[in-house]
């Protein structure tokens, strides 16, 4: 455009076209110059994406599969050095089938109750009391198939709908010596407000499942609707720790063995009614 001005211009003198020339040539540097500024900036930015580091909660690689849980680093007791105890967990059961799969979990009393307290729906394992099954006590539970003991178990719990008062809810179950169970118990609770509890046995003697002073409850931390938590229960240093996402860990001080069972069960005493639910059931066995 700059040239087709200075060819049509008979009034422009030889000094104003020099200067013309001039200025187009700084203008063409000019360009230039923003021009490779630009390339650098986006070199940079790609450099800088590739080389980001990788989430630390993301338990697959590349494709999608999964591959090694976040390492749980603890103390070693003899150094004081840290110890890194990767689990590598294998999915146990995601719950898609549209039964209770037989081969892995073994079936406790309460399934013939109508409508079902425990079944598989939606990938989920859904365990709920409606206003069918009544105010009295209603129980069932199932029984992991372990093939061999564990070292660390985590999966997924859900408090989907919680209305009324109930002294129940679900739980997950896990123990490794006669009289010594301990678990997660999640759901609506005496208060009414979904909630999480632990009930830890730290009792040499072993304790009552009827008798909750028996266990020790590290307080109890309410829940959000619909959300999901991750539950992971492993061995450590100090026994067997407990951990739920956003809550403090309890701790089974007696345990110094691999996990032995793990079972999920639900119970229900009241007029509430609660739906929670279990999914991505992974386990890491002991060698």
């Amino acid at each position: 455009m700059f040239t087709k001005l200075i060819r049509r211009s008979p009034h422009l003198s030889r000094q104003t076209m020099t200067q013309t020339r001039k200025s187009r040539l700084t203008t063409v540097a000019e360009v230039v110059g923003i021009a490779v500024g630009i390339v650098g900036l986006l070199i940079t930015a790609v450099t800088l994406a590739i080389n980001l580091p990788k989430d630390p909660t993301d338990d697959t690689d590349d494709s999608g599969e999964l591959t090694t849980a976040p390492p749980i680093v603890t103390t070693s007791p003899d150094t004081g050095d840290p110890v890194d105890k990767s689990f590598e967990f294998e999915l146990f059961d995601d719950f898609s089938g549209s039964t209770i799969n037989s081969k892995k979990w073994g079936r406790g009393s309460g399934f013939d109750t109508v409508p079902p307290l425990i079944y598989a729906q939606d990938g989920l394992l859904n365990m709920q009391i409606t206003p069918e099954h009544g105010s009295g006590e209603n129980s069932a539970s199932l029984q992991a198939n372990l093939p061999r003991p564990a070292r660390a178990i985590s999966f997924e719990m859900i408090v989907l709908s919680s209305e009324g008062l109930n002294d129940g809810g679900g739980s997950a179950v896990i123990s490794s010596r006669d009289s010594h169970n301990h678990k997660v118990a999640f759901g609506p609770g005496g208060d009414g407000f979904p909630g999480m509890e632990y009930f830890i046995c730290n009792k040499e003697s072993g304790c009552d499942d009827g008798v909750y002073e028996d266990f020790d409850h590290p307080g109890r931390s309410q829940l959000q609707l619909q959300q999901r938590y991750n539950v992971l229960i492993q061995q450590s240093d100090t026994g067997w720790s407990f951990q739920v996402d956003g809550f403090p860990e309890a701790t089974a001080q007696l345990e110094d063995g691999p996990i032995q069972s793990f079972d999920l069960s639900l119970y229900s005493f009241g007029e509430g009614v609660f739906h929670v639910a279990v999914d991505n059931v992974k386990i890491d066995y002991a060698t």
